[in-house]
């Protein structure tokens, strides 16, 4: 079975301090011209007993029944909500404290999706994230993160490109293996 992770909006600072708490890895450097500048990596943000609570969410959660026509396998998705910022405070406190940044500079946004590769072979094309939107506060994301709920011994890696197509398709920037409570912020 295939890594889990949510795929989460989230609006944050451009630096990381270095005063972090938990080592946080610069996967790519602010000042490179690339949509993946301000790329982090974080392991152990969240407590595994906090991660099961997030899988048995996860587990309760309807698939989405009518995914876009793909040309491969992919990711079998479900959606959720965190009106109750349960999960968003959860991983704001914890941006904060690891990060040493300011609480009003970190915005977890609640609209969460959440990816399971469960084919072998599962992968999603080269693309860029999209800024979202917040609804209700009209906040816009910055970055998107994927916070790994399970580990994946083989395959299951988030690779960061130098570009989406053309030569650049070919050249990796950095590889991000899944690892359960590892957070990646691009």
């Amino acid at each position: 079975e295939g890594p889990a992770g949510a795929r989460i909006g989230l609006t944050v600072p451009v630096r990381v301090s270095p005063k972090s708490r938990i080592p946080v890895e610069t996967l790519i450097d602010l000042s490179f011209d690339h949509p993946g500048a301000g790329s982090y990596l974080v392991d152990n943000i969240i407590s595994p007993e906090t991660l099961d609570d997030i899988l048995d969410l996860w587990k309760s959660l309807p698939v989405e029944e009518s995914p876009k026509k793909k040309s491969g396998p992919c990711s079998v998705r479900s959606y959720f909500c965190d009106s109750e910022r349960w999960i968003s405070s959860l991983l704001t406190d914890n941006l904060v404290s690891t990060c040493q940044w300011n609480r009003d500079q970190v915005a977890v946004l609640p609209h969460m999706r959440i990816l399971h590769y469960s084919e072998q072979g599962t992968a999603l094309a080269p693309h860029i994230d999209l800024c979202r939107i917040d609804p209700f506060s009209g906040e816009r994301s910055t970055h998107s993160f994927l916070l790994y709920l399970t580990d994946c011994d083989r395959g299951g890696a988030t690779t960061l490109l130098d570009a989406v197509s053309g030569d650049g398709r070919n050249t990796v920037r950095a590889k991000v293996s899944p690892r359960r409570g590892r957070l990646l912020l691009f």
